[in-house]
């Protein structure tokens, strides 16, 4: 494999950011040992990915507290800047098979 797996780090709360020269960054750890069963169990990218990892860092004790947790990190999500480390969208993503572009379809070679 030529990637790690790493999960977010960064303080609980509605804006898990850090503030690195100026600018608001997301802060990543390497991810701890029950991560790949993660990966499988929450496998998204993109908005989805970003929410499902800011909720990690505030996990609740009741599903109910749970789902407006989702809610406000989807808000949060919403109301703040991009940070420089996400890509609008896919943009950037590219996934091979066998040597050959898979994604994104028709991708020019």
């Amino acid at each position: 494999c030529n990637f790690k797996l790493c999960e977010l780090a960064g303080r609980r709360g509605l804006n898990p950011k850090e503030t690195v020269d100026g600018t608001e960054q997301l802060l990543m750890r390497e991810a701890s040992i029950p991560v790949p069963f993660f990966v499988c169990l929450y496998f998204s990218a993109g908005f989805a990915a970003y929410m499902t990892a800011r909720f990690q860092l505030n996990r609740r004790e009741s599903p109910l507290e749970n789902k407006v947790e989702y809610a406000r990190q989807a808000f949060g999500i919403a109301t703040e800047a991009v940070p420089p480390q996400l890509n609008t969208g896919l943009d950037g993503v590219e996934i091979d098979c066998n040597d050959e572009p898979y994604f994104p379809p028709r991708m020019e070679e």
